[in-house]
């Protein structure tokens, strides 16, 4: 890609970075979102209820409804609980596939105006007029 002038670059797409990108973009701020292809983070994918409703993130991304957990001590002794934020554990925590709930918040990005490149951060330098300038290898 030839250089182009942003007014913010988001390094890193995952749920934290391409919600910022969605939010600027949707501001009129000119965003870069850089990711790097292919990468899945490995994680447990539980999401709130509140943050479908903050976060205008569909139901139909919940692969499941968690509503309860199980701690087992080392001991081998188990208890169960309700989770979520429902009274007596009524409510649930949303679980996600994470490489499905990731690509869909960084398309959300795109289709609100941030422009998405893959690539990987190197580093910032300055041109002649003190301007950061974003180095990246795709």
């Amino acid at each position: 890609m030839a250089q182009a002038d942003f007014d913010v670059a988001v390094i890193g797409g995952g749920p934290s970075g391409a919600t910022a990108a969605n939010d600027l973009a949707r501001r009129g701020l000119k965003v870069l979102l850089l990711d790097r292809n292919g990468r899945i983070k490995p994680c447990g994918g539980a999401i709130p209820p509140r943050l479908l409703k903050d976060f205008e993130i569909p139901e139909s991304l919940l692969v499941a409804k968690a509503r309860a957990a199980r701690m087992i001590a080392p001991s081998g002794r188990e208890v169960d609980m309700p989770v979520g934020d429902g009274p007596e554990g009524k409510g649930f925590v949303g679980m996600v596939d994470r490489d499905v709930f990731d690509e869909w918040l960084r398309e959300r990005a795109r289709s609100n105006g941030a422009t998405r490149i893959t690539g990987s951060y190197e580093r910032i330098d300055r041109d002649s007029d003190g301007m950061a300038v974003l180095v990246y290898r795709q």
